[in-house]
């Protein structure tokens, strides 16, 4: 971007830490914006604030002033020098784009390498997320945007002719011009401010505290709340929404740019926000909606929802500037094997893949400065200097070969996870292509697993007896190898090889190598025309209690989860047919024969009895049915081993499946006898055994 001619005046030393300071000179904000170039040494200690942001398009530019040489940049960074100018005082500041000659491979190479340096040592990180407020309807249609957009017709065709002496100046004029025009007569132009928002959720606010809730007048056995979409809300939201999806959330040099320095301020415009209230107001949106402000999140549209840079944030959460963001985080850089270095610049290396870069070969440039590279050897060391001489394949090569040579003997974990054996790529097999971006859902499932690989200790890291003696070794720039030991012990579950379905269905689950399944059925959902007849039932079978209740919906539940069963309510709806297509019952696993005993005690005293018990043999079940004429089935397992479980379905004939009946009166009185819980739960051994009853699977579900 900027002039060879300044870059040969202010030159830097490769054999040294010398860094350029860009001093931002003061003046008015119509001024051209004049700055000059001064060389130092990070030894010397300089103070200086190090400005972090998101380049833009390098196509779009406006010109600044150098050592009083005309240069191009991108117009992010002429705003952002524009609004950081002070009026009457010199302001130093580090910016890569200006004070690192970016057409000088070796230079760069130079300056990129102290990248974690420059930011360390700097007095506070600014991260300028270059917003542009929205302004309210009334000023973007009608006559006021009319006379605007006249406005603006005519700035732009008169101003060439305009007798002002530079064009930087020109760009200055017109962008004064059209924040004016934008802006005027707006009355309180505060709500423009977009960190309104972030305030608001900063100082731990509630939800029906914003300015789109409205007390309702009369609303006995109602949420109190009316929600109403109003333009300060509208206002304050675009700022929040704006503040967490800016495009500099986006970039991945940004991740070490606001985790190294020991301060950051996040600044847009002429409004700023320190790091930490932006970090407290991510962290209290997402406890609030998802504790006490459920019911006020639920009334909100929509389209009124955003998730921050949670991997972020949580990064952020090592240098001790905030709260514990309540949401899905991966592992942090140091998970407890800083001891495997290899692991951490794996571990660093993956968790910020979906982060963009303009130049590939940042995907590991970009995060050196989080991880220690000191204690590496000296060929692990060069392989991960940066040089932008270097090809993408030499680049990410050198970065797979660093951590295999500093992996604990026998540590595979890098050969985990996506991005392996892509088409496009002309890289080993054993090579990440950290180029490939997985979306953010794909990439946190892969490191809650990475965090499970300790769990799997064939290789018996760190003893004497370790299966495999030595490190991974990469041989001829392309052969990776590992020196392995023949054993005869069994290692773990041997897969049972009963035809290809069932043979690919265990080696999937084992690998994690399949679609994700759901780890539990989260609640039911009820819809009928007798709402308080349904409460009562679940309340005395379930021990369900009310969590809320409204005109349209009661929300129950029996556990720590925050919704078990939700009962809608609807006028109109058709009682439920015996033959009627759908869900024929739902089944409810209990701890204990003697929970399950409680359960039919305690429903039978409000008259609410059992339809039919039956013994499957893996289960043993009391099946109700509700006012609407749902199943419901309270069972409890015969088995608590998996493996049992497996060894009678197996022996299961599936053109005639048994279940037996038993009088739940004879559970009730063997269990206040004090007989063992294992045998009253064991298939055959529930009172008087009448003969089998022969049935279809439909027929045992509706009850034999």
């Amino acid at each position: 971007m900027a002039s060879r001619r300044v870059y040969l005046q202010k030159t830097i030393s490769l054999e040294s830490k010398d860094i350029r300071l860009l001093h931002l000179l003061p003046g008015k904000w119509e001024e051209d914006i004049q700055c000059r170039l001064e060389v130092t040494g990070l030894h010397n200690h300089p103070v200086y604030e190090a400005l972090s942001y998101a380049w833009g398009d390098p196509e779009v530019v406006r010109p600044i002033l150098l050592d009083g040489e005309q240069m191009d940049v991108t117009i992010n960074l002429e705003s952002a020098l524009r609004h950081l100018r002070f009026a009457e005082s010199t302001r130093i500041l580090w910016v890569d784009a200006l004070c690192i000659n970016q057409k000088a491979i070796v230079e760069k190479t130079h300056q990129v390498g102290m990248m974690d340096e420059i930011y360390k040592q700097c007095s506070r990180v600014i991260i300028w997320l270059d917003m542009t407020p929205v302004p309210p309807p009334q000023f973007q249609n009608g006559p006021i945007a009319k006379a605007r957009k006249s406005l603006l017709v005519q700035i732009h065709r008169g101003i060439s002719a305009m007798p002002i002496s530079s064009l930087t100046s020109k760009w200055a004029f017109r962008s004064r011009l059209e924040d004016f025009v934008l802006f005027c007569n707006a009355g309180d132009c505060t709500h423009f401010n977009p960190f309104v928002g972030v305030d608001f959720f900063a100082d731990d606010k509630h939800f029906h505290e914003l300015p789109c809730f409205y007390r309702r007048v009369f609303a006995v056995g109602k949420y109190p709340f009316r929600f109403y979409h109003t333009q300060a809300y509208q206002s304050m939201w675009d700022g929040i929404a704006s503040s967490f999806d800016a495009r500099w959330w986006s970039r991945l040099w940004c991740v070490q740019e606001a985790i190294l320095p020991q301060e950051a301020v996040v600044r847009s415009g002429k409004y700023e926000v320190s790091w930490e209230r932006l970090q407290s107001a991510a962290c209290n949106l997402i406890r609030h909606a998802k504790t006490c402000c459920t019911e006020s999140n639920k009334h909100m549209p929509r389209n009124f929802g955003l998730l921050p840079d949670n991997l972020l944030v949580a990064q952020t959460q090592n240098k001790a500037r905030g709260p514990t963001l309540e949401s899905r985080t991966p592992p942090s850089m140091n998970d407890g094997n800083d001891e495997d270095l290899g692991n951490s610049l794996d571990r660093t290396l993956r968790l910020y893949r979906y982060k963009d870069c303009e130049d590939p070969r940042d995907k590991v440039y970009g995060t050196l400065g989080l991880v220690d590279r000191t204690a590496f050897d000296d060929v692990a060391q060069s392989l991960l200097t940066p040089d932008y001489s270097r090809s993408l394949r030499d680049v990410f090569c050198g970065a797979a070969t660093a951590i295999a040579r500093q992996s604990r003997q026998g540590n595979l974990r890098f050969l985990t996870g996506e991005g392996f054996n892509r088409d496009h790529s002309d890289l080993p097999s054993w090579v990440r292509d950290l180029a490939y971006r997985p979306d953010e859902t794909t990439l946190w499932y892969e490191m809650e697993r990475l965090k499970s690989y300790d769990l799997y200790n064939a290789w018996k890291p760190g003893s004497d007896e370790a299966l495999t003696s030595h490190s991974p070794q990469v041989r001829e720039g392309m052969l990776l190898s590992l020196m392995g030991a023949c054993c005869n012990d069994k290692v773990g579950k041997v897969i049972q090889v009963a035809g290809y379905t069932s043979s690919k269905h265990a080696w999937d689950k084992m690998t994690g190598d399949r679609v994700p399944a759901p780890i539990a059925i989260a609640h039911i959902g009820l819809r009928t025309r007798n709402p308080d007849k349904l409460v009562s039932f679940y309340q005395v079978l379930l021990s369900a209690r009310v969590v809320l209740t409204n005109d349209f919906i009661s929300v129950l539940t029996w556990d720590e989860e925050h919704h078990r069963l939700a009962i809608i309510h609807d006028d109109t709806a058709v009682p439920k047919q015996t033959n009627t297509s759908g869900v024929d019952h739902i089944a409810l696993k209990f701890a204990s024969a003697k929970d399950l005993v409680q359960v039919y005690r305690h429903a039978k005293e409000a008259d609410i009895t059992p339809k039919f018990c039956l013994n499957h043999g893996v289960t043993t079940s009391l099946y109700y049915m509700d006012p609407d004429g749902n199943n419901i089935e309270a069972h409890i397992e015969a088995y608590s081993d998996p493996d049992d479980v497996q060894r009678h379905m197996k022996a299961i004939d599936p053109a005639n499946i048994r279940a037996v009946r038993f009088d739940p009166e004879d559970l009730l009185r063997r269990v206040e006898a004090g007989e063992d819980d294992e045998s009253l739960k064991r298939a055959g051994l529930l009172g008087p055994q009448p003969a089998s009853i022969g049935t279809s699977t439909a027929e045992v579900a509706a009850g034999g």
